[in-house]
């Protein structure tokens, strides 16, 4: 079979094929109003098909799963897409990247990206969703983003900054860029909701890990950053929420 990580950034092959079991522990679910929200952009039921592409470890899918739509999962990275069929042994996940889609035209009713698209944010991915999906037919972008107007948050942000390298970050906003052009999708419409998850300082360790670059570091230089991590959260007490905004954008096939 071919391995469709090796058309994958870097930061996100290395990082979280190291990572995805800290993924599955750590990331936030999403906040049941944003879902809800989503649901009903997105026209999902009983009957329709919704790809989740860059699924990762199913953290968003299992919550499509509740309308009734087939959901099938798009990750290219090996252990992200194990992690997925650990917790949904029951949804098709693919090995395949957003340039190149393994389904047929006029095929979805809705795709989705959750955490995901500011890794792939290109004219010909958005030309390939237009393939994949009907005119008029729905996508979603979603992100948990970290409140850093919080000042611990922002602490714990410029704590990591040093280690981010290259890679795409979506907190830069680049990635709206492709929307800006005269393509095939809509200009995205975008709705937020408030969000936070209980954090300790082993969560934040593993909240930490699961990012990409700090899963594409070296082991020293990962375990000191860790151990740094641990100690600052253990100054933040036994439990403490983290902040969370979580934005949807919805676009649509034109």
């Amino acid at each position: 079979m071919s391995d469709a990580s090796s058309g994958v950034h870097a930061a996100a092959r290395l990082g979280f094929g190291q990572n995805a079991a800290d993924y599955e522990r750590a990331r936030p679910e999403y906040p049941p109003q944003a879902v809800e929200f989503l649901l009903d952009r997105l026209e999902l039921g009983p009957g329709r098909t919704v790809i989740d592409v860059g699924a990762g470890t199913g953290k968003l899918a299992r919550l499509l799963v509740a309308s009734g739509a087939t959901v099938i999962g798009v990750e290219p990275v090996e252990s992200m897409r194990s992690q997925f069929a650990r917790v949904l042994p029951d949804l098709m996940i693919v090995d395949a990247t957003a340039e190149r889609l393994p389904f047929d035209p006029d095929s979805a009713d809705a795709i989705v990206c959750a955490q995901a698209f500011h890794w792939f944010s290109t004219t010909a991915v958005l030309e390939e969703f237009a393939r994949v999906l009907g005119a008029g037919r729905p996508l979603g972008l979603v992100w948990n983003v970290r409140d850093r107007s919080v000042p611990w948050v922002r602490q714990f942000s410029e704590l990591l900054r040093p280690y981010e390298g290259d890679r795409p970050d979506h907190n830069r906003g680049h990635w709206r860029a492709v929307f800006d052009l005269d393509g095939p999708f809509t200009a995205l419409e975008t709705t937020s909701f408030v969000h936070e998850q209980t954090m300790t300082p082993d969560l934040l360790v593993a909240r930490a890990a699961s990012m990409s670059f700090v899963g594409a570091l070296n082991a020293e230089t990962r375990t000191e950053l860790l151990a740094r991590v641990h100690s600052f959260g253990a100054g933040l007490g036994n439990t403490f929420p983290m902040p969370f905004r979580t934005d949807v954008h919805i676009s649509r096939r034109k």
